[in-house]
């Protein structure tokens, strides 16, 4: 009965140690797992002007996302952030999707540069600007630019060469074509070589861009790009093609079908709703729709508004609810030599909100203004704004204005507010695919373990062959 004991006590020894070796393994596979990027936000730990969220380091002061970890696969940029920083995403060579939740405005240069396996990017509503180079390298499906984000020039307003360069697209769409928000070239994008790409204009046809660099892409550009179709939603096809057009100076264009239409909208559905969308933004507190109707939020909006845009003549300007002062500014932070008056703001309609208690019109040029019911401060009378108790004129112009309206109800300037996404964890690799980062001395160590296990068990086999 002994020999058997001692045959199934050195097998159990072996086993014992075989399991020993494969959780060491599998241990140190997740000490790979968790170290894994780590260089990449070293600078970052430990120093408390910043968080590590879900590998992403957060300076805390700006709610800017300042750096990714190298070997996420799959990000979502959490709730909260304002900013994707300057170069945050350059050094993900194997980052694949990102999610950009409902909170971010800005993208800084170079955001995600060189990220050359990133095939799918969701920009969310609140993104404001995006900078020269963002996408530089990247090979995307589909690129969704938002409605009212605007593509910031790298050398100046003419020159809006950069926040595309160099960036491979199949599907490049843009959910509003308002002259403010396209650039005004398109040379650098590269588009597949089969000629399968896309130009996707989800309104009516843009008329402040330079038609002369979409052909110049056209033709091969100078980057090589293949040649493209312009698309459009099958209700604008009266204003793209009347007639049953099929080009566009010079360019190829054609219906969506509704089942292309649907794809693209079940990629990012919030980027197609709410056709006359505002976007709510604390700084600077102003924002423009699709139809150049512009809307103030705040008094330090209307003087950001002031200062930034200079006899920029729109439709409808619109001061929401809870502004109760409206003053002119000059342009006190620019060249005292370019600017050395007050802005002058062109429009044709204006409209006042029920809070307003003091206003100060002057240079601003108007068709018709509108004063919201329930008004119990001004009142407008015959294009002046007056005290409506006392008849004290608040404000009137210095020149004869047109006829104005009376306690107009004002349509409303509240933007509508979608609800965020709730923010997922990042992907990292399988365990499987880090099974060759192991460190030697752990495999050396594992291999003579089992070894010595094994002699053992040969011996006492041996051993238990000579007894008898």
């Amino acid at each position: 009965m002994k020999q058997p004991l001692r045959r199934k006590q050195a097998w159990f020894v072996l086993f014992i140690c075989v399991l020993f070796c494969f959780g060491t393994m599998n241990t140190s596979r997740a000490e790979e797992e968790n170290q894994s990027g780590d260089d990449n936000l070293s600078f970052y730990k430990d120093n408390p002007d910043y968080k590590i969220l879900d590998g992403l380091a957060i300076e805390i002061a700006t709610n800017t996302l300042k750096m990714c970890r190298a070997d996420a696969r799959s990000v979502t940029v959490p709730k909260g952030v304002k900013t994707i920083g300057f170069d945050a995403f350059e050094e993900c060579s194997m980052l694949q999707s990102v999610l950009v939740s409902e909170s971010v405005k800005l993208i800084e240069s170079g955001a995600f540069q060189s990220c050359e396996s990133l095939r799918s990017i969701i920009l969310p509503t609140t993104l404001e600007e995006i900078h020269p180079y963002a996408f530089f390298g990247c090979n995307l499906d589909t690129l969704i630019i938002p409605r009212n984000t605007r593509l910031v020039p790298n050398l100046g307003q003419s020159e809006w060469y950069g926040v595309l360069d160099a960036c491979r697209v199949k599907t490049l769409v843009f959910c509003g074509t308002d002259g403010l928000f396209l650039p005004t070239t398109f040379g650098n994008i590269i588009f597949p070589a089969d000629g399968s790409g896309r130009i996707v204009f989800w309104g009516n046809p843009p008329e402040y861009i330079d038609v002369s660099g979409l052909q110049f892409n056209y033709k091969g550009g100078e980057v090589e790009s293949g040649t493209f179709t312009i698309c459009y939603p099958a209700q604008f096809a009266d204003a793209w093609a009347p007639n049953g057009e099929t080009e566009w100076n010079g360019l190829p264009i054609r219906a969506l079908s509704w089942a292309e239409e649907q794809k693209l909208i079940q990629k990012a559905p919030k980027l197609f709703s709410d056709e006359d969308r505002t976007d709510v933004t604390e700084d600077p507190g102003w924002s423009f729709d699709q139809y150049n109707n512009v809307t103030i939020y705040s008094e330090e909006g209307w003087y950001r508004y002031c200062i930034a845009n200079w006899e920029l003549e729109i439709n409808d300007l619109r001061f929401a609810e809870g502004v109760d002062f409206i003053l002119e500014y000059f342009n006190v932070d620019s060249d005292e030599g370019m600017y050395p008056g007050p802005s002058e703001i062109v429009m044709k309609r204006l409209l006042l909100p029920s809070s307003l208690t003091k206003a100060n019109l002057d240079h601003m040029i108007f068709q018709e203004m509108i004063m919201a019911e329930g008004n119990r401060y001004v009142a407008v009378d015959n294009g002046r704004l007056i005290d409506p108790d006392s008849g004290d004129i608040i404000w009137e112009p210095t020149e004869p204005a047109a006829e104005q309206t009376i306690s107009t109800p004002v349509p409303s300037a509240t933007p509508v507010l979608l609800p965020a996404d709730e923010p997922t964890r990042i992907q990292q690799p399988g365990l499987q695919e880090e099974a060759n980062n192991l460190k030697p001395w752990i495999i050396a160590a594992c291999v003579a373990v089992v070894v010595a296990a094994a002699v053992v068990v040969a011996a006492s086999i041996q051993k238990k062959k000579f007894s008898k």
